[in-house]
């Protein structure tokens, strides 16, 4: 009897660790996701503004030659 209770206490533990673990796992991935997500995000709008500044000093660089 004293055995068997001593088992399911250590089973019930290593199940509760592999669930916390788990769970921190997968807590630990979004936030990734997340990071990565904004990232991604702020290159496309730096591609953006460089797109942006790129035309306005081909114009400029035009107008320049023009003269």
């Amino acid at each position: 009897m004293a055995e068997s209770f001593l088992f399911l206490v250590a089973a019930s533990l290593i199940v509760a660790e592999t669930w916390r673990s788990s769970n921190k796992e997968s807590r630990r991935r979004e936030g990734v996701t997340d990071q990565l997500e904004e990232l991604t995000s702020q290159v496309y709008d730096l591609m953006e503004d460089l797109s942006r500044i790129s035309a306005h000093f081909d114009e400029k660089w035009c107008e320049e030659r023009a003269r």
